[in-house]
């Protein structure tokens, strides 16, 4: 509100250019350097200093704000800067520099939908020469680069209308004028390309060079592996159908699901705040969601030949040889600002650890992300929806992955959950309520339950994450969180409770010995407290030991068990979580 008062009275006497935005009327993102000295005199006016104290002492009146002069200090000294940034920035596609402004987090978004994307239902031909208003679909950005997919179908007045490609119209006197339909246009380089590494999971953005699209084995400068897939993603403006309108008959095609929103490197995370043993770094970032049909690398766009940025998808799984050499492969990307919590242990206790590039690590962030994202929507009385939840891997220290479960707020430009949740009192009141409520119920669920099910973690959000979210994983996360100092087993009691994990590893009914019993294999009694089988392959005897899934291989148990065993035994170590999902993982 600060940064909005300031630009409000610095260009108030400047004639209005026409434009309207719901953010406010500061003119266009392309006219900046030309109102940049004007906003740029007000601030050096010698009455300017006092009548901005008055105004920043007005607005922090009955608030916990301590020291609004810092506020306003902090702010005086960069604002040309970051709006220089976000003016020039190929990140923003919006025209107006106000909601640029907002979607930067520099002014207050007031829940206004200027992330909403059209789908035009009219054939292109009557869109280009008629005034009238177009017939349309609209979905948030997040939704529409899936649900408006190119080859996808929607349906509206029991019509099913075929999405055809990408565009951008501004109206005129005569009609619509098209505009590109892409950010940037399609004939442009991409400044930005995305890219997403397979062994650590971590989020590049922008991918640093030499990097091209199209790329699968690009080196990933946070894990330092040749798993990195490049992508050129950008962000559409509208979408186009093919003008044809069929009867439903119940079928709907889907192309492409987009991702769940993650988060890019950033640089080294500066943690703001220590609760127990977690540490906590709540700041404003930018969350991704792309969609690259199903892995292909995205949609093969080629300009229309005579409309004006225009793009026409080719939906087919492999182009054909003869595509023009205009087109080009292109993810649809969504790019939202909003307040961010990352969270991970402050120390862990020995032989524990939780890599980014296991699925065993890689399960217990999410489900931690996803508890924790459970027990805030209780503790602050909101609805789970309000929240996101997922997992961010940081820089590189020391050759290792760094991962970080997050929580970041569903409303752009923020509500202010994660950031109270980054205080140490909110935190520990939401770890409480995981110990006090969470836990209790899910313990006297486990005969029911040997994952996850839709009474403990699973929802309709989580979908994507359902076979990596186990409970069982997030009572020891959340221990680990809270301080417990001692390394998670399969065998110790919770307190009051069994260990969650006894039951699936030891017992009459337990369900891992049986099915390997199933798959041949024997128990070999190595250790009283970690389950180890045997069995004789074609290729001769194998061992194997059933761990917890936090352990590290220098666990002191794994170490004794594999002084007992022969050399000339393979060896193999799974986790119970993985086998409980995929038991051939033993074979």
């Amino acid at each position: 509100m600060l940064v909005k008062e300031i630009l409000r009275r610095a260009l108030s006497g400047l004639p209005s250019d026409g434009t309207e935005s719901v953010h406010g009327e500061f003119g266009l993102s392309e006219d900046w350097p030309r109102t940049r000295p004007v906003v740029q005199a007000y601030l050096t006016r010698t009455d300017t200093p006092a009548e901005l104290r008055a105004l920043t002492a007005a607005l922090a009146a009955h608030t916990r704000l301590q020291n609004p002069q810092a506020v306003l200090d902090d702010i005086l000294g960069t604002l040309l800067e970051r709006i220089d940034e976000v003016a020039l920035s190929p990140r923003y596609t919006h025209a107006h520099l106000s909601e640029r402004l907002a979607s930067a987090a520099l002014l207050p978004m007031f829940g206004f939908p200027t992330r909403v994307r059209n789908l035009y239902l009219d054939p292109l031909g009557q869109l280009t020469r008629s005034a009238r208003e177009p017939d349309t679909v609209d979905r948030d950005l997040d939704l529409a680069i899936s649900s408006f997919a190119p080859g996808g179908t929607v349906v509206k007045d029991k019509l099913v209308h075929t999405v055809h490609g990408v565009l951008d119209l501004r109206p005129t006197s005569r009609g619509h004028q098209t505009l590109p339909g892409l950010h940037p246009p399609l004939a442009e380089l991409n400044p930005l390309l995305l890219g997403l590494c397979g062994a650590c999971h971590a989020v590049h953005h922008p991918m640093p060079e030499p990097a091209s699209p199209g790329q699968h084995d690009a080196t990933c400068p946070t894990c330092g592996q040749a798993t990195v897939r490049v992508l050129d993603a950008r962000e559409p403006r509208h979408f186009y159908t093919d003008g044809d309108r069929d009867d439903y008959d119940g079928h709907i095609e889907y192309m492409g699901r987009s991702s769940r929103p993650t988060l890019a490197v950033r640089g080294d995370p500066d943690p703001t705040s220590q609760a127990r043993n977690a540490t906590l770094t709540a700041r404003t970032e930018e969350l991704l969601t792309h969609n690259d049909a199903g892995g292909r690398g995205g949609y093969t766009f080629t300009p229309h030949p005579t409309l004006h940025g225009v793009y026409a998808a080719d939906t087919a799984i492999t182009p054909a040889a003869q595509t023009s050499s205009r087109a080009r492969r292109v993810a649809l990307l969504s790019r939202r600002v909003t307040d961010t919590l990352l969270i991970r242990p402050t120390t862990w206790p020995a032989h524990t650890h939780a890599p980014t590039s296991t699925v065993d690590g890689r399960a217990a962030w999410y489900t931690l992300a996803y508890t924790l994202r459970a027990a805030a929507a209780a503790h602050l009385d909101i609805e789970p929806t309000e929240l996101d939840a997922g997992l961010y891997v940081g820089p590189a220290h020391t050759g290792n992955d760094t991962g970080h479960a997050f929580l970041c707020d569903r409303l752009e430009n923020g509500a202010g959950y994660a950031t109270h949740l980054g205080q140490p009192g909110p935190f520990q009141a939401t770890l409480a309520h995981v110990q006090a409520h969470l836990a209790p119920y899910w313990h006297r669920h486990a005969p029911d339950c040997d994952s996850s099910c839709a009474r403990c973690l699973r929802d309709h959000a989580n979908t994507t994450y359902h076979p990596l979210l186990d409970w069982r994983l997030a009572l020891d996360m959340t221990r680990i969180l809270s301080g417990d100092p001692h390394t998670p087993d399969l065998h110790t009691p919770h307190g009051d409770h069994p260990n969650p994990w006894a039951a699936l590893v030891t017992g009459a009914h337990a369900p891992i010995p049986a099915v390997l019993t199933q798959l041949g294999y024997a128990p070999a009694g190595l250790h009283p407290h970690v389950p180890t089988f045997t069995t004789r392959t074609r290729t001769g005897d194998r061992t194997l030991i059933v761990t917890h899934p936090l352990w590290t291989p220098d666990h002191p148990h794994l170490q004794a068990i594999h002084a007992q065993i022969p050399n000339s035994h393979e060896v193999r170590e799974v986790s119970a979580l993985r086998l409980i999902r995929r038991p051939s993982d033993a074979l």
